[in-house]
């Protein structure tokens, strides 16, 4: 269905300088070009003991508190968020695993929305990590033991697939706006809503499906999760995610 769009967003609109790979780590992070900045360290560990009281699991400890992202690589841009992750073995938490993740993902979820911490210009964003289903990272950084758990590396050109990331992100882009402008135009309609609210979702879960897999198979240089970047950095994954919950309230609503 999305092929068959008259794009409306150019492919030459999609401006990819901001995932070239730079010469050095980020210098406000890493000024020796190895260690974390001792500053930016201490008040990681700060805002994690904070969060691991927040998590209100007294019985389990943090196995470890790592930085993982494009900050500890060198694909950091202005675009980058600080992401501090908290390692457990959920299974020290409980055997229902599924339900751990349900309920720290809630916590850290709450955490992320009330408080927006931003060290040098970059937002630090909350995670906990199950030890056992570690996440995909280029580089990934102890901030407990002051040192790399993975050092990073530059990863191959993606100058091939620039073309196909354009395309494809304009094609989303144009479809997002597409699904925005019938649901303002559509209104009355109700039968009609609702075929809109499966094709919302439905893009939602593929767009989301498409990161988790390309990062699986190919890291953090791989088409999907570029493409699903590019949808974040231009709002367009925002402005999704608002039309998904007008048309839940607009369903669920008596008029």
């Amino acid at each position: 269905m999305i092929n068959d769009l008259q794009l409306e967003i150019k492919p030459e609109q999609i401006n990819l300088k901001s995932f070239d790979q730079k010469e050095q780590l980020n210098p406000k992070f890493f000024p020796n070009g190895y260690k974390l900045n001792p500053k930016v360290r201490l008040r990681l560990l700060d805002i994690a003991d904070d969060f691991v009281e927040y998590l209100n699991i007294p019985f389990a400890k943090p196995l470890d508190i790592v930085l993982v992202g494009s900050i500890v690589s060198y694909q950091w841009s202005r675009y980058s968020d600080i992401d501090l992750h908290i390692i457990y073995n959920f299974y020290d938490i409980s055997d229902k695993t599924d339900f751990v993740r349900e309920y720290v993902d809630a916590k850290k979820n709450l955490w992320n929305e009330e408080r927006k911490i931003k060290i040098y210009g970059f937002d630090v964003e909350l995670y906990v990590e199950d030890e056992n289903h570690p996440s995909t990272s280029n580089g990934r950084y102890s901030i407990e033991r002051n040192d790399w758990v993975h050092e990073p590396s530059r990863e191959p050109s993606f100058q091939y697939e620039k073309s196909y990331i354009k395309e494809k992100s304009a094609k989303l882009m144009d479809l997002i706006d597409r699904y925005e402008e019938n649901f303002e135009c559509n209104k009355d309609d109700e039968v009609y809503l609702m075929e809109l609210t499966n094709k919302v979702n439905k893009l939602w879960s593929k767009i989301k499906a498409i990161r988790k897999d390309s990062i699986e198979k190919y890291g953090e240089m791989s088409t999907g999760n570029i493409i699903f970047k590019v949808l974040r950095r231009s709002k367009y994954l925002q402005k999704l995610y608002e039309l998904k919950t007008k048309l839940y309230t607009f369903n669920k609503s008596i008029r």
